[in-house]
């Protein structure tokens, strides 16, 4: 067994964070002894709520700064302006500025697909048009996917795909560890950089934080390996972590396509078992819906690329080989070859494959946008897995209401959590759901941590977005829609397996709870947005 390659850089950064914000907040009390100072923290306590009241974001996010800046107006200043205000994110605002929206202006946009989607099935037009038109992510014909009901699965056949590369292989994800699933990995990177493949590997510093150090990532350049990390955080001035590249893709030569909730590390695989079985799940996807990944990964890639000035064109950005694979990309996107047959699903044959991603930096909340239209457009069943259930209003009263027309809602949480405040805070949000005739269900055998929306038989999405509000409204996230692929009905039939080995804990939460717990769930629920 691989030993995990355990950073010491992870205490020595939180400890950090903690020195910092004691000693701005210390500095502005400090301050505020000064009379004038002392009324001019309030004024500007004042305006900020002003300024959080009047914003485009989420109630609870406001009603929280909102609190905050009035009941402790010189450290509320403090945390706001780190952790709530778009300060918070000015480095990682600086590194997309140049890059940002450049990729998509190569997307044509197929209005011809959309309106024969029009025609076959208006649910699942609305959802391509919303996210080719509002995100910039078109959809493609197509019914190439596979799908892995177990994170395992999809690592042999990524390692099958790994080994066939000819021209590069791109590989983003929020935590990859050094340990016995990255070895596998990493000889078949090794062997394929050797043999003139580009390989690059972005990775968030956040999410490995504790799993890979500074030798490490050496050791990948010697290899011929490029890393990226998304964001790099310090001791010193570490606070500005609020956004994070939560996103999980491998792309291999523009062709193939693997997505899912799992990330390199060894307990995805089961080869370590912290948290009990950890159910994970994936697709691979082959084709031109490949090139949007492709075209997600070089954005990310090129905003973290360090000394960068603004450009007003893509290719002045680019390398030479990012510009091969550029014109590679847009000549498939563009080329009128006409897609083959699809497999018929309910005598129907227009299958569509939708990748996506959201860019927390957007004022467009594509992630919640995506999850509201699956909950919005159900009629029979809508069927969900989520690690954490940390909801706002919105999305609460839509799956309630769902429920109330008759739906069949029916949510998969984890059994065995990973992070048991954080559990504590998902099962806050249980009562109000249950009530309105939304089921929840609890993995026995461990953790469960696939993200996925399947309705009707026909609609799905699966990817990297968490039912909180870090993955819906802070993080870098990305999915895939599917209308009509043959996929969907073994997802389905996966789920139902995994109701199987699940407890329904629905009639405990009909009882009202005292009046200390339910003040408890309301201070959980209050606090959530920051978790």
């Amino acid at each position: 067994m691989h030993k995990k390659n355990e950073s010491k850089k992870a205490p020595i950064v939180i400890t950090g964070v903690i020195i910092e914000v004691a000693w701005l907040v210390f500095g502005v009390y400090k301050l505020e002894q000064f009379k004038a100072i002392g009324i001019m923290t309030y004024i500007i306590a004042l305006i900020l709520v002003f300024r959080v009241y009047g914003k485009h974001t989420n109630y609870a996010f406001k009603m929280l700064w909102m609190f905050i800046l009035l009941a402790a107006p010189p450290a509320g200043i403090v945390l706001y302006l780190l952790y709530g205000s778009k300060f918070s994110s000015i480095f990682v605002r600086r590194r997309f500025k140049s890059v940002y929206g450049l990729f998509e202006a190569i997307m044509p946009d197929d209005d011809d697909l959309l309106e024969k989607m029009k025609i076959d099935d208006i649910r699942a037009y609305g959802q391509a048009y919303y996210l080719s038109n509002s995100a910039h992510y078109r959809p493609f014909s197509s019914d190439k996917v596979e799908y892995f009901p177990e994170a395992y699965l999809a690592l042999e056949r990524m390692k099958e795909e790994l080994i066939k590369a000819k021209k590069f292989i791109f590989m983003e994800y929020h935590t990859i560890e050094n340990g016995e699933a990255f070895d596998e990995i990493e000889e078949i990177l090794i062997q394929k950089a050797k043999q003139g493949v580009d390989v690059r590997i972005i990775y968030d510093d956040v999410g490995s934080l504790s799993i890979i150090n500074k030798p490490f990532k050496k050791k990948l350049k010697r290899d011929g390996i490029k890393t990226r990390v998304f964001n790099p955080i310090f001791p010193i001035m570490s606070v500005f972590m609020n956004n994070r590249d939560h996103r999980k893709m491998t792309i291999i030569d523009g062709k193939v396509g693997f997505v899912g909730g799992y990330n390199i590390s060894d307990e995805y695989f089961n080869i370590t078992h912290p948290f009990g079985y950890w159910k994970d799940a994936g697709i691979v996807f082959r084709g031109k819906p490949v090139d949007t990944l492709t075209l997600i990964f070089l954005e990310m890639w090129h905003a973290m690329k360090k000394g960068k000035k603004d450009q007003e064109d893509i290719r002045d950005l680019l390398n030479q080989e990012d510009l091969e694979i550029l014109d590679k990309t847009i000549e498939t996107i563009e080329s009128d070859e006409k897609a083959k047959p699809c497999v018929k699903v309910e005598e129907k044959c227009l299958s569509i494959i939708q990748p996506f991603a959201d860019n927390p930096l957007t004022e467009e909340n594509v992630s919640v946008n995506v999850y509201l239209n699956m909950i919005k457009k159900a009629n029979e069943y809508l069927y969900i897995t989520t690690p954490y259930l940390i909801i706002d209003d919105h999305l609460r009263d839509e799956l309630a209401a769902a429920a109330k027309r008759g739906v069949d809602v029916r949510i998969i949480v984890p059994g065995v959590p990973d992070k048991k405040f954080v559990n504590r805070v998902s099962k806050s949000y249980y009562k109000s759901l249950v009530k309105s005739g939304v089921k929840i269900y609890e993995f026995v055998p461990g953790f469960i941590h696939c993200k996925i929306f399947i309705s009707d038989h026909k609609y799905a999405v699966i990817g990297t977005i968490n039912l909180d509000y870090r993955s819906l409204y802070l993080h870098f996230e990305n999915g895939v829609f599917m209308y009509n692929t043959n996929v969907i009905n073994k997802m389905k039939e996966d789920y139902e397996d995994t109701l199987k080995k699940s407890e329904e804990v629905t009639s405990r939460y009909f009882t009202d709870k005292n009046f200390l717990t339910r003040v408890w769930h309301g201070m959980l629920r209050f606090i959530s947005p920051l978790l």
